[in-house]
This record gives structure tokens, C-alpha cells and sequence, in this order.
């Protein structure tokens, strides 16, 4: 009897190692997210309302609230209002990252947003992905081969930095018009 009971206390321990592994993963996850090899690289758009790690043990990270820029805000069916572009809009609220000020020369300036926004070859595919199923109906395996036999060459064109990242808000569009071209026209405002 008191073999099961021993037993038992290993696996319940144990499970809780578990639990415990599995936060530090969620945990780890967050920080593949901000992090790169070279460090923090920009805001991803699921960071937006991070709190940011501003206490007494130091300053690592700002807090973070994404903004869009003014041009994108309000109502575009009020009258006296240019049209807003909604894909643009879209692409900066879901899937743009903001760039950040670092200095290479001081490694301990916490870096700031700069209110720049990218779009990398990752998050442009999604961008793709959505898009593709929105005005083509090329959801899901339609979708995704249409992706994997243009997507490489239409962002590397427009890649012309060959640096894994594209304006969002001067090229995106052109982008996502040029991988579909063959399908017809696209229409995004």
C-alpha cells in the first residue's frame, strides 16, 4: 500500500512539472515572438497591449499599444472624408510589424517604436493566405498551393533589400496584386 501511495505522489509531482513545463513553453513562445537571432526585432501586431517589463529590477521592455496612423482611423462614410483603405487598415492592425530605434552602439537604450510598419515574408504569407480565400475562394489546400508555387518569387521581387521585409504600407498592396494577378483583378481599398 504504501508503494501506491508513493506512486501516486511521483505522478502527481510530476503532473505538476508538466503544468509547470507547459508555462515556461507559453512563456518561451512569447519571447520567440519578440525576439530574433539578432534581438528584438519589432512589434508584432499580437503584442499590442503588452505591459511591458517596467519594474524595480530594470527596464527591459516598454509597455506596447499599437497605433494605427491617423490617415487609417475613423469613418471613411462620413461625408467630407477621403476613402479609407481598408486592406491597408487591415494589414497594419493584424499582421504588420512596427519597426523599433535600437542602437547597435548601446546595447542597454531600450528600444521605442518608431510608428514604421513591415510586413515579413511570414506574415506576408498569411496576409496572402487571407486575401487569396477573401476574393478568390482559394481557401485552404487551394489556397496553400497556389502559395507554395508563387508566393516566394512575388515577395522576393518586391524584397528589393533582400532584407525579409517589405513596407506595409507603400508595397503590401502591390504585393498581394502582383501574386494575383493570374487570377484577375484585385480589388482592395
Amino acid at each position: 500500500m504504501k508503494y501506491f501511495a508513493l506512486v501516486a505522489l511521483l505522478q502527481c509531482t510530476e503532473g505538476i512539472n508538466l503544468h509547470h513545463r507547459a508555462e515556461l513553453s507559453n512563456q518561451q513562445k512569447l519571447f520567440k515572438i519578440i525576439e530574433d537571432g539578432d534581438g528584438f526585432s519589432g512589434w508584432h501586431a499580437g503584442l499590442s497591449g503588452f505591459p511591458g517589463t517596467v519594474n524595480e529590477n530594470g527596464n527591459y521592455m516598454q509597455p506596447y499599444a499599437r497605433a494605427l496612423p491617423e490617415v487609417f482611423g475613423g469613418d471613411a462614410a462620413l461625408d467630407g472624408q477621403i476613402p479609407l483603405d481598408q486592406f491597408t487598415k487591415n494589414l497594419i492592425a493584424n499582421f504588420a510589424v512596427e519597426g523599433i530605434d535600437k542602437d547597435a552602439k548601446d546595447a542597454a537604450k531600450i528600444p521605442e517604436n518608431t510608428g514604421k510598419f513591415y510586413l515579413t515574408k511570414a506574415k506576408g504569407r498569411a496576409l496572402a493566405a487571407e486575401t487569396l480565400c477573401t476574393h478568390f475562394s482559394k481557401c485552404g489546400k487551394d489556397g496553400e498551393a497556389y502559395l507554395d508555387d508563387k508566393y516566394s518569387a512575388a515577395f522576393d521581387y518586391y524584397d528589393v533589400n533582400k532584407d525579409g521585409r517589405i513596407d506595409a504600407i507603400g508595397m503590401a498592396a502591390q504585393l498581394m496584386r502582383f501574386l494575383c494577378q493570374p487570377l484577375g483583378w484585385l480589388d482592395i481599398q
